[in-house]
């Protein structure tokens, strides 16, 4: 899964390289329409492996273009902020078998992904190099949680992954607390 941002930024294909990985959808969060129907996951082999999840926000017009390529275009009520409901998305994907999502999008989405309390496990990626871009970022925005109600997890595993260190974190739930995939 990944943002309207990644899409128009990168191009990317979001195509799985693993062995075994043939088949896996794509899911692009769109709320306004901002990706282009020439983008690289409405017009390659695999666009019927792609959902573009949008709002009435996006218009007719876009859509149909995205249809027209043989995505698969799901509309959702926005939140009241104008945004995408996260929640409803993934209860879709969840009715259609898919009950695990890989968010690879920006900043941006991780961010919403954190605050709708929808992420069960990080995957953090330490290079051994240093980017002094003043646009970088840390992962994840708009989360200014207070220290006592931060989401917080437990590291599973370190490893080298290449040359890179990978963390693998899994949220810890506070007592009461859901995980992200329950019904309720």
């Amino acid at each position: 899964m990944v943002g309207a941002g990644t899409v128009c930024a990168d191009d990317p294909s979001l195509r799985c390289r693993m062995p075994g990985g043939a088949g896996r959808w794509r899911v692009v969060v769109d709320a306004r329409g901002r990706v282009g129907a020439g983008a690289r996951v409405c017009t390659d082999e695999a666009a019927s492996d792609t959902v573009l999840a949008t709002t009435p926000a996006c218009s007719r017009a876009r859509r149909r273009a995205w249809a027209s390529q043989g995505a698969r275009v799901w509309t959702f009520r926005p939140a009241a902020d104008g945004r995408l409901p996260l929640r409803a998305l993934l209860r879709r994907l969840a009715r259609a078998g898919i009950m695990h999502v890989l968010c690879e999008g920006g900043g941006e989405l991780a961010g919403a992904l954190i605050r709708a309390e929808l992420v069960d496990e990080y995957r953090f990626f330490y290079a051994p190099a240093v980017m002094g871009d003043a646009r970088a970022v840390s992962g994840v925005r708009g989360c200014d949680f207070e220290l006592a109600r931060m989401p917080r997890f437990t590291v599973a595993e370190t490893r080298l992954v290449g040359g890179d260190v990978m963390v693998h974190a899994r949220r810890v739930r506070r007592a009461g607390e859901k995980a992200a995939c329950s019904r309720g």
